[in-house]
């Protein structure tokens, strides 16, 4: 089995890659805080997913599924061929973190969730604001550059602003010797390739 299924959330079937077993089987040693922060994180993954696919039922389009990673989340959905429905759509995610940051700092501050939950939060919106492929923000870029340019040229633009930024991640991760940057660099690299690899195929 490639992936284990964690039923509807609004709608959308959520399902976790196979590898999620290996993140569940090994955070307990790290402690209850971690255990819990990773939980709560995993589900504000989630919610940021079915923003994106909310927002995209309510424009029109389709959405498959929603798999969970151990890096983030995917949702296989039609990608808007409106510019202004891809800016709408990419930014629905971000907004349901932005949505979530108060009512998760008052429950900090009243010590009722740790502090690493809270950072978690406000570390998805602003990292998926970057203009980097496949991040929500790079799918803004996108947009906003298909109306100067042809959406094929624009996407062209984008990847490459992506690859570059991929690279600046994955020398700070080696000068500050830390592993999960360098392969959150990595794969994005990849998978910003991949989108342009689409439009040449």
């Amino acid at each position: 089995m490639s992936k284990i299924s964690l039923g509807n959330w609004f709608g959308f079937p959520v399902s976790a890659h196979w590898s999620m077993i290996i993140i569940a089987l090994l955070v307990p040693f790290h402690g209850w805080e971690i255990a819990i922060s990773y939980f709560v994180g995993f589900v504000l993954v989630i919610l940021h997913e079915c923003g994106h696919c909310i927002a995209a039922k309510m424009l029109g389009y389709h959405t498959e599924y929603i798999i969970l990673f151990p890096f983030g989340g995917l949702a296989g959905m039609e990608i808007p061929t409106k510019q202004s429905h891809e800016i709408l759509v990419s930014l629905a995610g971000p907004l349901v973190n932005l949505i979530f940051a108060y009512p998760l700092w008052w429950l900090n501050q009243m010590g009722l969730i740790y502090d690493s939950i809270l950072v978690f939060n406000l570390g998805l919106l602003i990292f998926n604001l970057l203009p980097a492929f496949p991040m929500d923000g790079g799918r803004v870029l996108r947009a906003v550059l298909a109306w100067f340019l042809t959406r094929k040229n624009a996407t062209r633009v984008a990847v490459r602003i992506s690859q570059v930024l991929c690279l600046v991640f994955l020398f700070i991760g080696i000068y500050a010797m830390n592993l999960s940057l360098c392969i959150i660099a990595f794969l994005i690299g990849l998978m910003a390739e991949h989108e342009l690899k689409e439009f040449h195929d």
